[in-house]
């Protein structure tokens, strides 16, 4: 199970799997910063499905979200299983004033058959 908050504004300048482009990941986009001290965490550039699982939770808005990997968490805990989403990719799921939420499912998925670079960035990364 993973853990996700929200980032936005400065947090999204200069993302870490962005290196060499022009592309800066906005409040809109659908982009994820994943634990930097994670052995197994996931790769820049991969999609990931993020989904509730069991019961509605307060503050729940949806049930899942397909979000691209861009960045690291440098504050999130380490070893942790954690997900900071954009704004946009947070409220598919939850008000922000959910904050931190626990016991998600995080599933790879492939790219979207309908590639936005506004959302999740330039194919290669």
């Amino acid at each position: 199970k993973a853990q996700i908050t929200w980032y936005s504004g400065e947090g999204l300048l200069n993302p870490y799997c962005v290196r060499g482009s022009s592309w800066t990941p906005t409040d809109s986009s659908l982009v994820i910063a994943v634990t930097k001290r994670w052995k197994s965490r996931p790769a820049c550039g991969e999609f990931f499905e993020i989904s509730v699982v069991g019961k509605r939770q307060p503050l729940q808005l949806g049930d899942s979200v397909i979000a691209r990997v861009v960045d690291l968490c440098g504050g999130c805990e380490a070893e942790v299983p954690q997900a900071d989403l954009s704004k946009a990719a947070f409220l598919r799921l939850f008000d922000l004033d959910a904050g931190l939420v626990s016991g998600l499912q995080m599933t790879r998925v492939s790219p979207p058959q309908d590639w936005d670079e506004n959302l999740y960035g330039p194919k290669v990364l």
